[in-house]
Order: C-alpha cells, then sequence, then structure tokens
C-alpha cells in the first residue's frame, strides 16, 4: 500500500464562496433591520466543524473474499475522492488484483459478518471489510492473517517480537526446527520459453503449500489461472510443504491443466534462464567445491586459483541489465550501418551504433558513437518491451531512478527514447570492465587501493540514502571499473533500486553479499547496501567472502549470514591493519540498527587517512 492510498484528503480547504456563506447572515440582517423587519433564524446551517469531519475520509481495510493469506489493505475513502461507489470498486479492484481470489474485480463488498453493503455511507472509520467478485462471501478469520503495520520509525528490536497468534498459525505438518530457508527456482507451464522465478522459503514466506500456490499464482500469472499443482522436474507431485525442503532446486507449476512429460523437459532457452537463477542462488548446476580459506603454504588470494569458487558471482547479466557500459578489450570498433538495426530516428540521426558488448533476457547493449563532434562514446541498452511482461513497474523504476541521479561514482542516464515495441537508454560508457574482473585478475589489493574504492562506493551510497533511495544488488558485478593510475569506481545496475516510503520485504539480490534481515524478511531497509558494501571490502582485502559453503550449499550459507560470526582467519588478513578490520566489522553487523551508515563509513580513519585523492 503507497502512502498515497493511506494519506487521502482529510478536509478540503475552504474557498471564498464558503466563507461568504457565513458572513452573509450578518449583512442580511443589517438590511433587514434597515427595512423594518426582524432577522430570521439561521436555517440548514452545517457547523465547520460538522462539515470537515463528513469530509475527512474513512480508513477502512479491505481484504480478499476468501484469501486467509492476505493481511489486508487500508485506503482512504472519501465523497473527494470516491464520489460513487462505483469509482471505489474500480480503485479496490486495481489495488487488489488477485487471479485467483478476484479473477472478475472488485464486484461486492461484505462486513466481516457477510452483510452485504453498497453504499459509501455504509462505510465506517476504522472499519474492516471483504472485497468479492462474487455475491457468495467465505466466512474465514481474515483478522488471524493480519501482520503489523511497520513504519519507518519501528525500532527493529520492537520490530522482531511479533506475537505468535498474530501470524498465519503453524507450519503446514513442518518441524519449525528443520526449517532452514532455501532458495527455489519455479517454471511457469504453458508455452515457452516459460519464465522462470526465484522464490526464497523460510519460516514467514511458507507458511502452508496452498499459500505458496497462491503467491505463485501472482507471480507467474498461468495462462489457465491459479497454481494448482507443482512438480519436481522429474515429475513427482509436491504434496505436503515439507517436499518443498527437502533438497529439489528446481520445480514446475501447474494449473488444473493434466501435464504430458513434455512438460518436465527443459529446451536450449529455458535451460540458459534457469542457469543464471542457480548460479546466482549459491547453486551451480554442476557442483564445484570451494576452496577452504584454511592456509596450505604461502598466502595468495583464492581468486588468483584458476576456476575458483571461492567468490561466487551472480548470474550476469542480471534481469536484462547487462553491461551497458562495458566495452570491448579493443579499442577500436567496427561500426555496421544502422539501417540493419532498424533504430528510430532520434538515435539513429545522432549515433552511430556499433557492436554487442552484452545481452540479456530481454535487452541488448551495443556501443554507440555520436555522428558530429566531440564524438563522444556512450553505451546503448535497447529493451524489447515484449519481452518485460510483468516488469513494466521495474523497467519505470530503474529508468525514474536514473533519471533523478547525477553523481561521480553512479553511472549517468544520458537519454532516453521511447517507442511502441522498444526502450532506448543512452547510457554512460566505462571503459574498465566490472569490480568482480579486477578482483579476479589482481594478485593482491593494497590497504590504500582498497579505501579508495570503498570510499567510492559509500560515496555513491551517501547520494543515494540522502535521497531515500536503495540500490538493493550491489555487488562486484554491478561496480564499473574507470581505469587511470588510481582506478575508480561507479555504481550501475539500478534494477531492483527503489524510493523508500516503509520497510521493504521483497526477497532480491545476490546471496553472498544479502543481508541478515532480508533473510529473515522482518521488514528492511536502506542498511542492506552497507552490509553488501562491507562483505566487498573484505573480499578486496583477502580475496574471499566472509560468509562461506565449503560445500557451496545455500542454506549453510544463509545460516551464516543470519549468524553473522565474522572472523578474519590467518594468515590471510595478517598483513592488515586494525583499522579497515574495525569499519568492516562495523558495516557487517546483523542488526541493522547499530550497522554504520553511509557517512559514518565515509568518516572512517581508514577512507579519511587513503592518500591519492
Amino acid at each position: 500500500m503507497t502512502e498515497s492510498c493511506l494519506t487521502a484528503a482529510s478536509s478540503t480547504p475552504m474557498t471564498s464562496s464558503t466563507l461568504s456563506t457565513h458572513s452573509a447572515p450578518g449583512n442580511s440582517s443589517t438590511g433587514a433591520a434597515r427595512r423594518g423587519r426582524a432577522s430570521p433564524a439561521p436555517v440548514n446551517r452545517v457547523p465547520l466543524v460538522r462539515q470537515s469531519e463528513e469530509r475527512r475520509a474513512k480508513r477502512c481495510r479491505f481484504y480478499r473474499n476468501g484469501d486467509r493469506w492476505f493481511p489486508g489493505a487500508v485506503v482512504a475513502v472519501s465523497s473527494d475522492r470516491h464520489r460513487t461507489w462505483d469509482s471505489l470498486l474500480v480503485e479496490l479492484t486495481r489495488l487488489l488484483e488477485h487471479p485467483l481470489h478476484l479473477a472478475a474485480g472488485v464486484r461486492f463488498v461484505f462486513t466481516l459478518e457477510g452483510t452485504k453493503i453498497d453504499m459509501l455511507d455504509q462505510l465506517c472509520n476504522a472499519g474492516d471489510y471483504v472485497a468479492s467478485s462474487t455475491d457468495s462471501f467465505k466466512a474465514i478469520d481474515y483478522r488471524a492473517a493480519q501482520l503489523p503495520q511497520w513504519h519507518l520509525q519501528t525500532r527493529r528490536r520492537e520490530a522482531l517480537h511479533v506475537p505468535s497468534s498474530r501470524l498465519n498459525g503453524p507450519l503446514e505438518n513442518l518441524d519449525e526446527s528443520n526449517m532452514r530457508p532455501r532458495l527455489i527456482t519455479v517454471l511457469r507451464n504453458g508455452q515457452r520459453p516459460r519464465k522462470a522465478v526465484r522464490v526464497l522459503l523460510n519460516r514467514r514466506t511458507a507458511r502452508a503449500l496452498d499459500q505458496v500456490m497462491e503467491d505463485l499464482s501472482m507471480s507467474l500469472k498461468l495462462d489457465t489461472g491459479a497454481v494448482r499443482k507443482i512438480y519436481t522436474l522429474d515429475g513427482r507431485q509436491v504434496t505436503a510443504l515439507k517436499e518443498l525442503f527437502e533438497g529439489k532446486d528446481v520445480f514446475i507449476a501447474c494449473g488444473a491443466e493434466r501435464c504430458s512429460r513434455d512438460d518436465f523437459y527443459l529446451d536450449n532457452k529455458e535451460s540458459l534462464a534457469v542457469r543464471p537463477l542457480l548460479k546466482s542462488a549459491g547453486v551451480s548446476l554442476v557442483r564445484r567445491r570451494m576452496p577452504s580459506p584454511k592456509p596450505r603454504g604461502r598466502a595468495i588470494s583464492p581468486l588468483t586459483l584458476e576456476h575458483s569458487g571461492s567468490l561466487p558471482r551472480g548470474s550476469r547479466p542480471s534481469r536484462g541489465d547487462v553491461a551497458e557500459h562495458r566495452p570491448p578489450s579493443s579499442p577500436h570498433i567496427s561500426f555496421p550501418s544502422n539501417e540493419d538495426l532498424f533504430l528510430p530516428s532520434a538515435i539513429s540521426s545522432r549515433y552511430r551504433v556499433g557492436r554487442v558488448l552484452g545481452d540479456g533476457n530481454f535487452a541488448v547493449v551495443r556501443e554507440c558513437r555520436e555522428l558530429v563532434p566531440p564524438r563522444r562514446r556512450f553505451a546503448l541498452k535497447i529493451i524489447d518491451k515484449s519481452k518485460c511482461e510483468g516488469k513494466e513497474d521495474m523497467i519505470h523504476s530503474e529508468v525514474d531512478i536514473l533519471r533523478k541521479v547525477r553523481h561521480e561514482n553512479i553511472v549517468q542516464l544520458i537519454e532516453e527514447v521511447h517507442c511502441p515495441d522498444y526502450l532506448y537508454l543512452v547510457m554512460e560508457l566505462v571503459t574498465g570492465g566490472d569490480l568482480f574482473d579486477a578482483i579476479a585478475a589482481a594478485t593482491h589489493y593494497t590497504e590504500s587501493q582498497a579505501g579508495h574504492l570503498i570510499r567510492d562506493l559509500a560515496s555513491a551510497l551517501q547520494y543515494l540514502h540522502l535521497r531515500n533511495i536503495v540500490h538493493r544488488d550491489v555487488k562486484p558485478e554491478n561496480l564499473l571499473v574507470v581505469p587511470g593510475p588510481m582506478p575508480r569506481l561507479k555504481l550501475g545496475d539500478f534494477g531492483l533500486a527503489v524510493q523508500l516510503e516503509e520497510p521493504l520485504y521483497t526477497i532480491c539480490g545476490t546471496p553472498t553479499y544479502v543481508a541478515p534481515e532480508i533473510l529473515a524478511e522482518e521488514g528492511y531497509g536502506l542498511e542492506v547496501d552497507i552490509w553488501a558494501a562491507g562483505v566487498i571490502a573484505y573480499i578486496l582485502l583477502c580475496g574471499f567472502p566472509p560468509f562461506i559453503s565449503a560445500s557451496n550449499n545455500q542454506e549453510e550459507l544463509f545460516e551464516q549470514i543470519l549468524a553473522g560470526h565474522l572472523s578474519f582467519p590467518s594468515p590471510y588478513w595478517d598483513h592488515v591493519s586494525p583499522q579497515p578490520r574495525h569499519l568492516i566489522a562495523a558495516m557487517v553487523l546483523v542488526d541493522p540498527a547499530t550497522r554504520f551508515t553511509a557517512e559514518q563509513v565515509l568518516q572512517h580513519p581508514w577512507l579519511l587517512v587513503s592518500p591519492g585523492r
């Protein structure tokens, strides 16, 4: 629920005509006295307080009919905003959209006792109501699923203690002590290539199998409607919640239709789509054992070992936002004819478009150059709108944020061109590759070098956080290197960035760098970016992450992150002074309330004494 939905105007400002209505009696009585008549008593005059009360919005909570997992949405109902009953139903349809419980939109409204109402006057302030597509009311305990209303000012330690009676009931036939958080990949059944989504399962997101299927119905949007069945890739149907926690990583979600053998076969495109999701979740299709940080001879960075798995690389490019600013190694580029690319005139008349720098699920990135002096080089990101179904909000949010930000350590959006089928983004071109490749190529980073890089990252985060923007995907792959005697960093890939208005609960990011409050689903905010930056600082100085699983097991990794036990093993940290260790420890704290802010990071002595800037 957005803030606009919660804070409708409570009263209408008084206009000059309104004021004249209340000053008229005095004038009329004076005129009447002059004519020798007594002033009549006031008739039909409504006091200002009562007028204000009548215009004030009623804050009502609306549930979905039959949805026992939905905590309800608060809507401010007022006569100014909703002049008719139908206009309220239209807004409720938009806010409460659900393919299963409100398949035909909101057409009826009931009280919690099942009484049908059809007039705005029947709604009471702070009342609870049920929205339905049919006139059949489903009597369940809607308030049992209601979660606490979180606010930005809520202290984290208070937010952690949620009464068990307010949660969604006990887990379905599952021992909570054995319920480890884990990521699974679910493919939608239907027309190929089928959409794949990544889902985090834990105590909060998975209360029962039918609740998981309802959540999948919202994200997958099956052609046949709601998700009714879930299968493993070997064709076994999932019949209990605990089966989603028993080792299988990939599942198929189906509707009421019957499944055939071919439905469990992944074609080449689907395999390519699933592979990055598995890798970014810390699970490789070909499992590799990660080197232990235990000393073996001389101290070297594990990243100098060929094919090392010590630093898990997230899916790259992620969400189609691929290397939009990573040029090929050769500085000389062959530019093909623009006519072959079907570019809009707004692009072809100003830029010569070159070779592909990278591509993803729904975007391709090419290098481009201005046709007129100074003939600057940029990166042209071409987004195929037909492949972005269901992701339109994410694309709009990314572009909107890039349009607002201007900082030396953030990749800049130069220009955008909107067409019916494609979106063209002209981006700043950064020629040094990404930080992941830089770490892999470097034998080591000195404290001074690492300090410069972390200062650049903290400066970008401070700029964003002052504007209440959280990036949510800070990792080496999204940090571009500006080459030079002292390399600089620029933060890119804003596909997951959002303007923060209230605590977030969406599971996103890359597991190696994910903050514990995201896994715990207790609500998170700007602090998750600082955690990821602390993990990167740790990697820069020793070559491997602070939290790793020797067997590449994602559940073990999540448990380590949630525990937050940070160590600096010898001999990898013997050469590092106390100041960097102190800063990293302050950035990688499990409690977000005590974790350093970006401003505190920039004021730390390690970053202040780094020479060369």
